[in-house]
């Protein structure tokens, strides 16, 4: 048996593709987050038992961190900009019935409130 420790190229390409498409869909949480997630998992197995990361999966493990603080970065300020225009959620969902043509009752209804 050979005992050589290795790297996985695959596990490397695959985290860096995941790394871009999570930068790349970062307004998209349900597709960001786990992409960002994936790419860190695939980068640090990429290692193959090795202590060291390759150049390859350093990027990606970058890229990784980079999309999924971008997500969390713009959802939590437009988290932050909506409470701060509107005050509060009551407010917010009124703001968004009159945008939508919904009336506030339906709508309330319809986010079970």
């Amino acid at each position: 048996m050979d005992n050589q420790i290795t790297h996985s190229p695959t596990m490397e390409r695959a985290a860096f593709i995941l790394g871009i498409i999570s930068i790349l869909s970062c307004t998209f949480c349900y597709f960001s987050l786990p992409a960002g997630s994936l790419a860190i998992i695939f980068a640090s197995l990429s290692r193959g038992g090795s202590r060291r990361f390759s150049e390859r999966a350093k990027i990606a493990l970058a890229l990784g961190l980079i999309g999924i603080a971008a997500t969390i970065g713009i959802y939590g300020y437009a988290i932050y900009y909506a409470f701060h225009k509107y005050g509060t959620l009551d407010e917010i969902i009124k703001a968004y019935a009159s945008y939508s043509g919904m009336s506030y009752e339906e709508l309330q209804t319809l986010l079970g409130l």
